[in-house]
């Protein structure tokens, strides 16, 4: 799992390529885009695998640590 420092970096490094791509959309479609901040949640395995299938079309993402 990640310290808090890891996790707060993730969630920073996250941040920055989600408002860049927003301000990029917004040019493209010369109009506001709202975003709504990402929540981070570091799980196993096993947990990532019964998330994606209890919430299907929930948003719900997950990328696996190799």
């Amino acid at each position: 799992m990640l310290t808090d420092l890891e996790e707060d970096a993730l969630k920073e490094f996250f941040n920055l390529g989600l408002g860049m791509a927003a301000d990029s959309l917004s040019r493209m479609v010369d109009n506001e885009v709202l975003l709504s901040l990402p929540m981070l949640k570091v799980v196993s395995r096993g947990e990532a695998s019964r998330l994606l299938v209890a919430s299907p079309g929930s948003g719900v993402c997950v990328a696996p640590r190799i």
